[in-house]
């Protein structure tokens, strides 16, 4: 898995990763904080291809959701967004 990382002040830091569970699962960006062993404290961000049902993509509608946790003391995202893939062709 690919990652990158920027440290915090207090020796934890923010890490970004790609993670590619396998044909099972589609590929994700994963943003989360971590601690100075690699254990996620606290998710940030999670971006992946826009899904029609749970680990489906959808091909119809094709883009990104982003799902977004904002209330540090909650473990469940506070917003979804589904962005469209622009249309390049022209008309």
């Amino acid at each position: 898995m690919n990652k990158l990382e920027i440290k915090l002040a207090n020796g934890h830091k923010i890490v970004a990763e790609l993670c590619d569970y396998g044909h099972e699962i589609p590929p994700e960006i994963v943003v989360c904080i971590q601690d100075e062993e690699g254990v996620a404290l606290q998710d940030i961000v999670l971006v992946r291809a826009k899904e029609k049902g749970i680990g489906i993509v959808d091909d119809v509608n094709v883009g990104t959701e982003v799902l977004v946790w904002t209330d540090e003391d909650n473990e469940d995202y506070t917003h979804k967004f589904r962005i469209n893939e622009h249309d390049f062709e022209e008309k």
